[in-house]
């Protein structure tokens, strides 16, 4: 899934982002500290406000329209 998404990532901002993937099972202080209540969480950080996804994201699509990264009249 991962790979999934930073290819999306990747031709939908040319490679200009930084993405982060923790595993809670390994550090679950990390997912206290970010108050992360369900797996899997996308957290977009900036531009604020923070925006999270939880679920599914196999509709890369609907990930991109979620985080304002396209928008509606885009392809």
């Amino acid at each position: 899934m991962i790979d999934h998404i930073e290819l999306v990532f990747n031709e939908a901002l040319n490679k200009d982002y930084s993405l982060e993937v923790i595993d809670i099972l390994e550090h679950p202080d990390l997912a206290v500290e970010d108050n992360v209540i369900a797996s899997p969480t996308l957290i977009m950080e900036l531009p604020p406000p923070e925006k999270r996804l939880i679920g599914n994201f196999k509709d890369y699509k609907k990930i991109l329209l979620e985080l304002n990264i396209l928008n509606t009249t885009d392809d």
